[in-house]
């Protein structure tokens, strides 16, 4: 087991600042590639205005390629404290209870005297349950960044349609469309549990906002302000590109290119990979360009479900490119900048706002969506469900052949600006609910 590694100097400082002002100790929890993208102008923001903040990395993703963007958007500086946490979904969460225990010990041997109070973002494993674990030990409620994403569908698997004019007809009909309680798993859990501890919740769009009052958030609670998604577009849009992704993948200048990445779990099973993976053949061996972009997740899919001679003979095909996952998220934004973006199928939720912002086309493989407002309000968003290899083929021939008259994005903005501006804002004079100070004789830690 690995152990935690503090910057004691930094934390000190973060304390002083908390204690001298009578303030609440933030703790900004990173625990996966999206959070160390979309947390960085938070931290950015609440660091500009002397918020009393630690950065605390969980380590549920702690490879290179996955964490490079606390460097690209330039605030691994201010990581204060790295918990180590490891292991699959159950290990990690046993861990993680031991670390907020140590964190709790911690900063009270280092003379913490006030209220330290959680900031997690979206619906990680790690959002889910450091709330929990910190209500357990302080009593205290966390803020949840995020809040309210839920999955909708506008899909009865059991009688999917076999054609993409009705799977589109049907996506275009609000009505039809219905809450899905357990996609995608684990993450739709992760997000409900993060917010049942939580005081505070920052929600993106308005439907998020509608959902928090529907399962009982107090309205003074609850702020909309936007999606931090945009604000790391803008950050990484500023720094120079020192090493183009076109000079790391020389191919992708020549013509143009469907981005396929696949990681969640629903979708790393036998039955959606050798439909993906045919459905690509199909659509190369018709002329059209895929470059296939490999998740841990993926690969550990085609090594342990015995896809090994499908995918060797997939990247035989031609027109079928495969690259490891892109460790800089500036390469990620240069493609899809450029010309020789033709658009993006993903299982992404991070991905479904950076389309939109940037207006790139967004085909997304699921059944349903956490960010239904691309499809509702937008139009820059339509779901292909990896139902059968016709259906893929069949859907994203149809797409990339008329995508000008399927999508439209009038609303540049749906994401909003200067989102880590508005919630750093709010925190500066945000008042938690008070801190109990009866002595809790069933706790077992030794202060």
């Amino acid at each position: 087991m690995l152990m935690p590694i503090t910057d004691d100097h930094l934390v000190d400082e973060q304390i002083q600042l908390a204690n001298a002002t009578s303030r609440p100790l933030y703790l900004i929890i990173i625990a996966t590639k999206p959070c160390y993208i979309k947390l960085a102008s938070l931290i950015l923001a609440m660091s500009k205005k002397g918020c009393a903040f630690l950065v605390i990395d969980a380590g549920q993703h702690y490879e290179k390629k996955l964490v490079h963007a606390r460097h690209e958007l330039q605030y691994e500086h201010l990581i204060s404290i790295f918990l180590n946490v490891r292991g699959d979904l159950l290990g990690r969460t046993a861990e993680l209870a031991d670390r907020v225990n140590w964190l709790y010990i911690y900063l009270k041997k280092h003379q913490f005297k006030g209220q330290a109070i959680p900031v997690v973002s979206g619906d990680t494993s790690t959002a889910g349950m450091f709330p929990i674990l910190w209500y357990f030990k302080t009593r205290l409620r966390s803020i949840h960044v995020e809040a309210g994403l839920r999955s909708y569908s506008p899909f009865a698997r059991q009688q999917m349609p076999d054609n993409f004019p009705e799977i589109l007809d049907l996506q275009r009909t609000r009505e039809g469309w219905t809450m899905v309680q357990d996609e995608p798993f684990p993450e739709a859990a992760d997000t409900r549990l993060a917010s049942v501890c939580s005081q505070l919740f920052f929600t993106p769009v308005s439907l998020n906002s509608k959902n928090m009052l529907r399962e009982g958030a107090d309205k003074k609670d609850i702020h909309q302000v936007g999606s931090l998604s945009a604000d790391a577009l803008e950050l990484i849009m500023k720094e120079t590109v020192l090493t183009s992704v076109f000079e790391v993948y020389p191919f992708l200048r020549e013509g143009s290119w469907l981005r396929v990445d696949i990681h969640r779990r629903e979708n790393i099973c036998y039955q959606v990979l050798s439909s993906l993976f045919e459905a690509i053949q199909e659509l190369c061996g018709r002329g059209f360009r895929i470059v296939i972009v490999v998740s841990n997740a993926l690969n550990k899919g085609i090594r342990t479900l015995g896809l090994g001679d499908v995918w060797a003979a997939l990247q035989e095909q031609e027109g079928v490119k495969v690259t490891p996952l892109w460790t800089h998220y500036q390469h990620v934004i240069e493609f899809m900048r450029s010309p020789h973006c033709r658009g993006i199928y993903t299982d992404s939720g991070g991905l479904q706002e950076e389309t939109q912002v940037l207006d790139i086309p967004c085909i997304t493989c699921r059944y349903s969506t956490d960010r239904p407002e691309t499809i509702w309000q937008v139009q820059n968003n339509i779901l292909v469900p990896p139902y059968s290899a016709s259906l893929i083929s069949s859907s994203l021939e149809y797409i990339l052949e008329h995508d000008r008259s399927i999508f439209s994005n009038h609303d540049k903005l749906l994401y909003g600006r200067n989102v880590g501006e508005k919630m750093a804002d709010i925190l500066q004079d945000y008042i938690p609910l008070p801190m109990l100070t009866i002595q809790d004789i069933f706790d077992d830690s030794i202060l």
